[in-house]
């Protein structure tokens, strides 16, 4: 009799479906199980050490954020040592969960890769993400924690870019971390490749005294509803295209340089404008009346790669994606998955209230960086809020760190984005006393 229970035993404990699960903040020891009357931890983790070879965790706990699991190494095997092929191994990197189903006694292999910064340029820095978050190794958090992406364009003295931080002082929001070369993809095109890093302006351009401007100059009627990035007087005279000197008919600002494109001293000399990439911009349409509500929704509109919902010209909420892009021009706007991801490695929701507070604490508001009181635009567009509006909107950036959304005839703060060439060489250690100089 007490065989047969024991039998039963076995046979419920080696059928069942183990699953394992942890908090991607808190790490919690593995789960210790009993199978053929021998105690088994059921799982060993392996985690790549320098020299690329793998050693067992002393520990035994989950690896953080720095590792990742490796997929193809992984594995189940039996009692007798042999690897069983029917069994379903999955990790999940995002809830940290891990799941193994067989109906064979087993013992299982986690292999984890070490991540590394991207390339060699900022390998080593602090507060740079260990993962890929939209294509890019981004730095995330508040600005006592990213206090080391300073980085100086438009002059190799260092004191000079100290002592004018208006017109030199830029700070990386990334890295792109995929070769996207002939990759034929909406995300990946023949303009974007590894270690290209991303920029945007410390602060906003100013105009003689003029520190806020328009989306487009003449937003007096329906001919401007639709205006664009590609067509925008924003995108053509932050990249010192010339569109005649009209007002706008709010504020009676403009975006307009001087004709010797005086906020841009430095962008008459190839020596500069050699440094940074000609590439696509892409201006994808964001929902309206069902707004992304994390980061990665967010990039996936803003690049065409998933649906929005918006009105355009009739009753009818439409569904479809609505990807415009500049081609090859060389400066931008930031995004909105770029502030999202800038409060921390799993985004944060900026449009949602209970998070404006937390999102004004990133390192890339602009309160974090000497402007309290400005409203910042961005490249992200929006359709209308019903048939009867006429007017189109973009995503801008409250003072108060939450994301919204208005049309584009008001004034509001520009901070020039954009990517350094990927063969570029850095010194420095990106403090704001010791900046990145570009050497090459």
């Amino acid at each position: 009799m007490k065989k047969k229970y024991g039998l039963l035993i076995l046979i419920i404990v080696i059928s069942i479906t183990l699953i394992v699960s942890f908090n991607n903040k808190t790490i919690n020891k593995l789960d210790e199980v009993k199978l053929n009357e021998k105690d088994s931890e059921m799982f060993a983790i392996m985690l790549e050490q320098e020299d690329q070879t793998y050693e067992e965790s002393s520990n035994n706990e989950w690896p953080d954020y720095k590792y990742k699991f490796n997929n193809e190494l992984s594995g189940c095997i039996d009692k007798n040592g042999d690897k069983i092929k029917e069994e379903i191994l999955t990790f999940d990197e995002e809830t940290r969960k891990a799941t193994v189903e067989t109906s064979k006694t087993s013992y299982c292999y986690l292999y984890f890769d070490k991540l590394t910064a991207p390339g060699t340029k900022l390998e080593g820095y602090s507060n740079l993400s260990y993962d890929l978050k939209g294509g890019m190794y981004r730095y995330q958090g508040d600005k006592d924690t990213v206090d080391n992406n300073y980085i100086c364009f438009g002059t190799t003295d260092k004191q000079d870019c100290i002592d004018n931080p208006d017109a030199y002082m830029y700070r990386i929001i990334g890295i792109v971390g995929e070769d996207c070369t002939n990759k034929d993809t909406q995300l990946c095109d023949d303009t974007v490749s590894k270690d290209m890093i991303k920029v945007i302006k410390q602060t906003p351009l100013k105009e003689n005294e003029v520190n806020l401007f328009q989306w487009h100059t003449g937003y007096d009627s329906d001919e401007y509803a639709d205006t664009l990035w590609s067509s925008s007087s924003l995108k053509q005279r932050i990249n010192g295209e010339s569109n005649g000197n009209v007002k706008g008919s709010k504020g009676n600002t403009n975006i307009f340089l001087n004709s010797d494109n005086s906020l841009y001293p430095y962008m008459k000399d190839t020596t500069w404008t050699n440094k940074i990439v000609s590439k696509n911009w892409y201006e994808g349409n964001i929902g309206i009346e069902y707004k992304p509500t994390n980061a990665l929704e967010m990039f996936n509109q803003e690049y065409g790669i998933s649906d929005a919902k918006f009105y355009k010209g009739s009753d009818i909420l439409q569904t479809a994606k609505w990807l415009k892009t500049s081609n090859n021009i060389k400066i931008g706007l930031l995004s909105v998955s770029d502030y999202y991801w800038s409060v921390s490695p799993d985004g944060v929701n900026c449009y949602d209230n209970s998070n404006i507070e937390l999102c004004r604490q990133s390192w890339l508001h602009l309160s974090q960086n000497g402007y309290d009181n400005h409203w910042e635009w961005t490249m992200s567009r929006v359709g209308r809020y019903a048939s009867s509006d006429i007017r189109y909107h973009s995503w801008f950036i409250y003072a108060n760190g939450k994301a919204f959304v208005c049309t584009i005839e008001y004034p509001r703060s520009v901070r020039p984005v954009f990517y350094l060439n990927s063969n570029i060489n850095l010194t420095g250690s990106g403090i704001s006393s010791d900046p990145f100089i570009i050497n090459n």
